[in-house]
């Protein structure tokens, strides 16, 4: 009988399914630490214990954690990690086989300072990346527990609503928080410095990154339109350059004429 294991049905084969990151459910990359797992949860599990990180959890407890918001919180996603089967102990295993290994012979010994510091300077990019990431997800979630609606979710201009001053003016409020807590946390060296500079930098920081994270989603919504004429605002809504009183239109917030505002 004839081997239903051909090498030409092993090479041509669609139908082998890879198991599921038992963290997020993302597709896996194989085990990692004991279970398997896909390359971000692994290597944000690897990096929480090589650090010795401690999370908090901002909500109850209880966050989702799946490949689309995975990043919304590190506390529950590293619950997650352990209660799945994640081994604190092999990643210092994993840590020691590369430290066992010998030098080759003639290598250097010392490493040239300014390159060290641009490894070094490298490596931060990596953790900035995760807090930009943790931003994101945080900032769906909590919009919709704001205000209730679908905002940041699809950047289909057929699905974007129009954005008004009250929606606007409460995302700002907890987005400048949510900021603060990504730059505190992983923005190094900002957490060391005194609480007088922190202010300082923060309140220049916060308005650049501001405007840059609303120009950033309004290409990525309408960037592909020639003459486009609106803006993503921070609650994840559009306004239009030209009909701009329409934002300031049934806010219990306003007491003066849209028309006038604008003028």
């Amino acid at each position: 009988m004839p081997s239903s294991l051909s090498p030409s049905t092993i090479n041509d084969s669609k139908d082998f399914i890879k198991p599921l990151c038992v963290v997020c459910d993302d597709q896996s990359e194989g085990q990692h630490f004991g279970q398997y797992s896909c390359k971000a949860c692994a290597a944000f599990f690897r990096r929480a214990v090589a650090s010795k990180m401690h999370f908090e959890c901002k909500f109850d407890k209880y966050c989702e954690i799946s490949k689309d918001i995975r990043n919304i919180c590190r506390y529950c996603r590293y619950q997650k990690c352990l209660n799945k089967g994640m081994l604190p102990s092999a990643v210092q295993a994993h840590r020691d086989s590369y430290g066992k290994r010998s030098h080759l012979s003639g290598s250097p010994t010392s490493i040239n300072s300014n390159e060290n510091n641009y490894y070094g300077e490298m490596k931060r990019l990596p953790l900035m990346l995760d807090g930009y990431l943790k931003f994101q997800s945080l900032r769906k979630a909590s919009y919709a527990l704001l205000v209730g609606g679908g905002n940041f979710k699809s950047w289909d201009p057929e699905f974007i609503p129009q954005s008004t001053y009250s929606n606007a003016k409460k995302s700002t409020q907890m987005v400048t928080s949510l900021i603060y807590d990504m730059v505190n946390e992983f923005f190094v060296p900002f957490t060391n410095f005194p609480p007088e500079d922190k202010k300082i930098l923060f309140e220049q920081f916060s308005v650049l990154f501001d405007n840059a994270e609303k120009s950033y989603n309004t290409f990525k919504a309408y960037g592909h339109i020639e003459n486009n004429d609106k803006v993503i605002l921070a609650d994840g809504g559009y306004v239009k350059l030209d009909e701009i009183y329409k934002y300031y239109i049934n806010s219990l917030d306003v007491n003066a004429d849209p028309q006038q505002l604008v003028k």
